[in-house]
C-alpha cells in the first residue's frame, strides 16, 4: 500500500493528538533585550504620561470648583437679627 500526499496531514494530526509531536530547538528569544533599554523607555514614557494624565484631571477638577456657582436656594439664610 503506497502513501498518498493527502495521508501525510492526518498523520501529523494525529501523531500530534497521541502526544508524540517532535522536540522543537530552542533558540534565543526574538526580543531578548538584555540591557534593558526598552524597559527604560518604556517605563519613562509610562511616568510621563501619568504625570500628565494626573496634572489634566487636577486642572478639571480646580476648573470644575471655581466656576460652578450654588444656587441660592442650597445657601443657608443669614438672619441679621439673631445674634452668633
Amino acid at each position: 500500500m503506497a502513501q498518498t500526499d493527502s495521508a501525510q496531514p492526518w498523520c501529523i494530526f494525529a501523531c500530534r493528538a497521541a502526544g508524540l509531536k517532535r522536540e522543537m530547538k530552542e533558540r534565543k528569544p526574538i526580543f531578548y533585550d538584555s540591557e534593558r533599554v526598552r524597559w527604560r523607555r518604556t517605563r519613562r514614557v509610562m511616568e510621563i504620561t501619568g504625570v500628565f494624565l494626573t496634572l489634566l484631571l487636577a486642572y478639571f477638577f480646580v476648573t470644575i470648583a471655581v466656576s460652578v456657582e450654588l444656587p441660592a436656594g442650597l445657601l443657608p439664610t443669614l438672619n441679621p437679627d439673631i445674634a452668633p
